[in-house]
């Protein structure tokens, strides 16, 4: 049902309607559906919403929802989704949600996105 849905319907959307969805659901999204998000629906976003969705909607996102993201969300990240995130994205990224990275994730950086991340966010960086 989630592909059917005209991007621009998920504008309309808000976290309640998110928090309500099965994390199966995030398997029909897009990128065309994640840049149409309102940004504060990512505040609904949990890691097994995030396991489940497709690498091709990270095209989708933006500093803003980024930074709306719980930090718990990023540990269902994997280099195949950071790969895809725009590197504008990375303006939106914390020192948590760096510690809460799988470090495979960081595989799928470049040095764009590494350029466009606030310095506050490597104080979550560590060894591994």
């Amino acid at each position: 049902m989630m592909a059917a849905m005209p991007p621009d319907v998920m504008s309309a959307m808000g976290p309640e309607m998110m928090a309500m969805m099965p994390p199966e659901a995030m398997q029909g999204m897009d990128a065309d559906m994640m840049a149409a998000m309102p940004p504060e629906m990512m505040s609904a976003m949990g890691p097994e919403m995030m396991a489940m969705m497709p690498p091709e909607a990270m095209q989708g996102m933006d500093a803003d929802m980024m930074a709306a993201m719980p930090p718990e969300c990023m540990s269902a990240m994997g280099p195949e989704m950071m790969a895809m995130m725009p590197p504008e994205a990375m303006q939106g990224m914390d020192a948590d949600m760096m510690a809460a990275m799988p470090p495979e994730a960081m595989q799928g950086m470049d040095a764009d996105m590494m350029a466009a991340m606030p310095p506050e966010a490597m104080q979550g960086m560590d060894a591994i």
